[in-house]
């Protein structure tokens, strides 16, 4: 019992010591536990790789790639670029277009990303609004667009399954401790949450 807990312990230690200084690459780092945890006798390498290949992880990866891709290609400017095609450059339409954008992407594409890669293109925006009409008469607006950003990149993240990483941890947690329930699809979460 006690060995196991302190190896344990050592094991967690350790790894957070090498994730705080960097001293190795942070992927390094993170696969590391695949063979300190058998080496220290804490376990099996089958049990723990277990935990590295299931189908949560293959999700998030799946998103992952989706992201490189659509950095890759600026998606985030191209549509950012239609928003102010098709919603035009009146403050309330171009709020609610962006909100609409950022809230499609961050279905497909973690939200915190989402959020981030469209944050230049918002800041471009309120920049030229501030140049045309001076920083107090764009304020409120800013904040307005900051919010409605965050705000509609967080409800499109809960829209799908592979948007924020709580909803599939969700998932792993409801079919690993109740292995004979229905589960959740992609498609019936999307019904659910749409």
């Amino acid at each position: 019992g006690s060995v196991y807990i302190s190896r344990s312990i050592g094991a967690v230690l350790l790894m957070g010591l090498w994730w705080l200084t960097e001293c190795v690459p942070l992927a390094v780092t993170a696969l590391f536990s695949l063979f300190l945890v058998p080496f220290a006798g804490i376990s099996t390498g089958s049990k723990v790789a277990m935990n590295f290949f299931n189908d949560t992880v293959f999700v998030f990866m799946g998103g992952f790639i989706v992201a490189m891709a659509a950095e890759r290609w600026q998606l985030h400017r191209r549509l950012s670029l239609r928003t102010l095609i098709w919603f035009g450059r009146r403050p309330t339409f171009l709020l609610l277009g962006m909100m609409l954008i950022s809230f499609f992407i961050s279905m497909f594409i973690n939200d915190t990303a989402t959020c981030m890669a469209l944050l230049p293109n918002v800041t471009a925006v309120l920049e030229r609004y501030e140049e045309e009409f001076g920083v107090e008469a764009t304020h409120r607006y800013a904040i307005a667009l900051l919010i409605g950003l965050s705000f509609s990149t967080l409800l499109g993240g809960c829209a799908s399954l592979i948007g924020t990483a709580p909803n599939l941890t969700l998932i792993f947690n409801l079919t690993s401790r109740f292995p004979k329930s229905p589960g959740l699809s992609f498609a019936k979460w999307l019904f659910i949450n749409l």
